[in-house]
């Protein structure tokens, strides 16, 4: 990194960006069979395991029912709130 915070392409060590602190860094994959898809092991793994959590604390297709019904709601909710703060600012 220069003396005014520019990162060097040219030496794309970890401690040179700032980026590498605030993210851990996850490999892509580039699939062959589609233009444009990328696919990410690690990511792909932690979501497996956040399903799995879900299902086992949740437990009953109507208790997830239910939360799907709760989240969908507060979507709709911040989506609509997000909305009028962006239509008072314009």
């Amino acid at each position: 990194m220069d003396e005014d915070g520019a990162v060097d392409v040219d030496n794309p060590s970890p401690s040179s960006s700032p980026r590498s602190l605030m993210a851990p860094s996850f490999s892509l994959v580039v699939a062959p069979s589609k233009e444009g898809e990328v696919y990410s092991p690690e990511v792909n793994c932690i979501l497996m395991i956040l399903c799995v959590l879900v299902i086992l604390i949740f437990g009953d297709g109507k208790d997830i029912g239910n939360a799907f019904g709760i989240v969908v709601s507060l979507v709709m909710l911040i989506t609509t709130i997000l909305l009028t703060l962006v239509m008072i600012m314009i």
